[in-house]
C-alpha cells in the first residue's frame, strides 16, 4: 500500500499532459533542470510524477503506457482533457492501477463496507486498520492522504480551503462525492462537538459518462479471461468493476448494458433463469471501442 507521494498536491487539469510531453522528449522528473522545464516548484515536480505513475500513464521505469499515448499523444484523442469521457477513462485508469492505494480501496472495498455515506474520520479509521495491519501507519501521512482525496473529487461549492484547487482538481465537475448540505445537528449537540462533515458518494446518474467507456473498462477487465459471457453481479460489484469503479447502481449499470447491447451487434445482455449476462458472440477491441467514442 502506498500513503505518500504526491507532496500534498492534488492533480491539476493540466498536469498529465505537462507531464506525458516531459516524458515524451526523454526529460527526468529526477534532473534538477525539471523545475525550469515544467515550469513549477520541486515539490511539484515529484507531484507530477507521481500523478503520472498513479493513473497509469507511465511505468515505474517511466515508460509511457499505451492510454497515455492514445489520450495525450501527437494525434491523441482528448490531450487537454475536455471531454468527459477521458475523465471517467482516467477515474477508471487510477482506481485500476493501484498505485495510489486510497482510489482502489475507497472504490473496490470502504464502499462495501460503509455504504454511500461517509466522514474523513470513518474513513480515517478504516484505513489505518489496513495500515497497521502492515505496520506502516503514520496519522500525518493518512491524514494527508485523505485532504488529497477529498480535494481530489469534491466540486468547488463544496471546498473550504485550498482556494489554489478551485476549477482546477480534475474530477471535481463530475459530481462523485459531495458534501452533505447539513451535518447530523443532533450529533453535534449530544457530543458537543464541532459540526462533523459528511460526504455522499453519489450513485445517481453519472455526468457525461458514456457507454462505450462502460465497454471499455469491461473488456480491459476481461481481457486475462477472454470470457464470452459475464456475470451481471461481477459487473457490478465486482473488483475494479464498472459498478464500483464508476459508483454506478444496479439500475443504472442495467441501463449501460442494454444500451451497449443497442449499439454493439455481438454483444447480448440476457436473462436466463434469473441470471444476467453480458455475453459475446465474437471479439471486442477496447481501443477500437474508444475509438468509436471519440471519432463521433
Amino acid at each position: 500500500m502506498r500513503f505518500s507521494g504526491h507532496e500534498t498536491f492534488v492533480c491539476k487539469q493540466t498536469w498529465l499532459k505537462k507531464g506525458y510531453d516531459f516524458l515524451i522528449h526523454g526529460e527526468s522528473f529526477s534532473k534538477e533542470t525539471a523545475v525550469i522545464d515544467l515550469g513549477v516548484g520541486k515539490n511539484m515536480v515529484s507531484s507530477i510524477g507521481y500523478w503520472m505513475k498513479a493513473f497509469g500513464l507511465c511505468n515505474e521505469r517511466w515508460e509511457l503506457t499505451d492510454i497515455s499515448n492514445y489520450i495525450f499523444g501527437q494525434n491523441g484523442k482528448d490531450q487537454y482533457l475536455e471531454d468527459y469521457g477521458t475523465l471517467w477513462l482516467l477515474l477508471y485508469n487510477l482506481i485500476k492501477t493501484g498505485y495510489a492505494s486510497i482510489y482502489n480501496i475507497f472504490f473496490n472495498q470502504y464502499r462495501e463496507y460503509n455504504a454511500l455515506e461517509f466522514s474523513e474520520e470513518q474513513l480515517h479509521s478504516y484505513l489505518k486498520s489496513l495500515m497497521e495491519k502492515e505496520n506502516i501507519y503514520n496519522q500525518k501521512t493518512l491524514n494527508s492522504d485523505i485532504s488529497v482525496f477529498r480535494r481530489m473529487f469534491l466540486a468547488p461549492k463544496d471546498q473550504q480551503e485550498e482556494i489554489e484547487d478551485l476549477y482546477t482538481t480534475i474530477f471535481s465537475e463530475l459530481n462523485i462525492i459531495y458534501m452533505l448540505p447539513i451535518a447530523r445537528k443532533k450529533e453535534k449537540e449530544e457530543n458537543n462537538k464541532s459540526e462533523v462533515k459528511k460526504y455522499d458518494i453519489s450513485s445517481k446518474a453519472k455526468i457525461g459518462l458514456p457507454y462505450e467507456i462502460i465497454l471499455y473498462a469491461i473488456l480491459d477487465q476481461n481481457e486475462a479471461k477472454n470470457s464470452l459471457s459475464l456475470d451481471f453481479n461481477e459487473l457490478w460489484n465486482g473488483n475494479n468493476s464498472p459498478g464500483k469503479t464508476f459508483s454506478l447502481s444496479k439500475e443504472d449499470l442495467y441501463k449501460y448494458l442494454e444500451e451497449i447491447e443497442e449499439n454493439y451487434s455481438g454483444i447480448i445482455f440476457s436473462s436466463t433463469a434469473g441470471i444476467q449476462t453480458l455475453q459475446f458472440n465474437k471479439q471486442f477491441d477496447k481501443w477500437q471501442v474508444l475509438s468509436n467514442y471519440y471519432d463521433k
